[in-house]
């Protein structure tokens, strides 16, 4: 929890590419290595320095250099350059023979991929907040790309408003990037709930557990969200009108709206391999499931109340 409060802390709103390039004193002060995440570092545990305000103040020496050690370690984590590295790490740790016994004593390599997860995860939130996580960090990119132009130097990736497509890029964001990193996620909860390494397990096996994973249909909802998107970009060149930008929002919501059902369905519904054998057993009855999918058939048709946003109104 602490590494995931101080990771982007007094964040300077540009990248670290823009800092080594424009040879800022905090690239100079890092030596261009990780610039923002160190930087990060530094402000928390110089506010900690304050009693006021440090929150570790009653831990042991010993305890606290390895409260220290470990959250320097995820937060340097968090760079991207950093990304593929740790995906190529964990999926050979998970297929080593010993896989459990080298987790346990390298756990601090868990944390950072979790906390990485947790800062590149909003393709995998419901899409008002997916959307509005993506509207901040592309206004983020544009105004550095701004600054850019303004020295008179050529935009990074992504960083030029007038030539973004960001329809496009939240698609290879998710391709290339999030979806692989949330298999190996789900590979290593499996892993962890049945004990053993992936090389060790069948499919058929005892042994093997099949964790829910209630985060592809939402990535998937938002991909086609996204698809839509530059669909609508790509037949009006570009630009759309204001009729054609509401009747795409309100596209939008039925297909949220469609995709409900299968949610509430699969979040309803996990497997577990029983111990003899291959055979599934489903956790929720099918009465329960039932209900569950008609109350939400029923929202879903009924849409919001016109009473919704009167305060006094109960839900």
């Amino acid at each position: 929890l602490l590494a995931a409060t101080v990771h982007d802390l007094e964040h300077t709103g540009t990248t670290n590419t823009f800092h080594i390039q424009s040879y800022t004193d905090y690239a100079l002060l890092y030596n261009d290595r990780a610039v923002l995440e160190n930087f990060h570092l530094n402000r928390a545990f110089t506010l900690l320095k304050d009693d006021e305000l440090n929150i570790l103040k009653n831990l042991k020496l010993e305890d606290f250099r390895v409260v220290r050690s470990l959250v320097i370690e995820m937060v340097l984590a968090t760079d991207m350059s950093s990304h593929f590295d740790q995906l190529k790490h964990m999926r050979q740790l998970m297929s080593s023979p010993d896989a459990i016994v080298q987790m346990e004593k390298g756990r601090s390599k868990v944390f950072c991929l979790l906390l990485h997860m947790a800062d590149i995860s909003h393709p995998g939130k419901e899409w008002e907040t997916h959307h509005e996580f993506t509207n901040r960090l592309v206004e983020e990119f544009f105004r550095q790309g701004d600054q850019e132009m303004q020295l008179g130097r050529i935009c990074s990736p992504l960083c030029n408003r007038n030539t973004t497509s960001v329809p496009e890029c939240q698609l290879g964001f998710i391709d290339y990037i999030v979806s692989p990193s949330f298999d190996v996620c789900g590979d290593l909860l499996e892993l962890l709930v049945s004990g053993d390494s992936l090389a060790n397990t069948v499919p058929c096996s005892p042994l093997k557990r099949e964790v829910l994973r209630p985060w592809e249909e939402t990535i998937n909802s938002n991909k086609r969200a996204w698809r839509m998107r530059a669909k609508k970009m790509s037949e009006g060149g570009g630009t759309k009108p204001q009729q054609n930008a509401e009747r795409e929002e309100e596209e939008l919501k039925a297909e949220k709206k469609r995709s409900t059902i299968e949610t509430h369905r699969v979040s309803t519904m996990e497997t577990l391999r029983t111990p003899g054998g291959s055979e599934t057993t489903t956790i929720m009855t099918r009465e329960m499931h039932r209900v569950v999918t008609d109350i939400a058939t029923v929202v879903t048709k009924a849409g919001p109340s016109s009473s919704s946003n009167n305060p006094t109104t109960g839900r």
